[in-house]
């Protein structure tokens, strides 16, 4: 076969790709976006819990300041896994 046949063919071929539906299915929260949604409240929780227990121990006003944002990230994070919850 010589390069003007294999350039057909792979013309043709996203050709018939492009004319296909695009079948997107979203599983909510188990679906892609969802799952990166829950990882990042399982390690926002996580350093809130560790800032909260270094604050504790140490009586720093910085790690308190920390604490009170990784929290905040926390929730965000919450929120946006409530927002793809209802679009589903």
């Amino acid at each position: 076969t010589d390069i003007f046949t294999v350039k057909r063919r792979l013309r043709d071929f996203r050709r018939e790709q492009r004319s296909k539906p695009e079948v997107i299915e979203d599983k909510g929260l188990f679906g892609s976006s969802g799952r990166v949604v829950l990882t990042a409240i399982a390690i926002n929780g996580c350093n809130f819990l560790f800032k909260l227990f270094a604050w504790l121990y140490t009586g720093s006003h910085s790690m308190f300041s920390e604490c009170i944002h990784s929290l905040a990230d926390t929730i965000n994070q919450l929120i946006l896994a409530f927002g793809i919850h209802k679009s589903v």
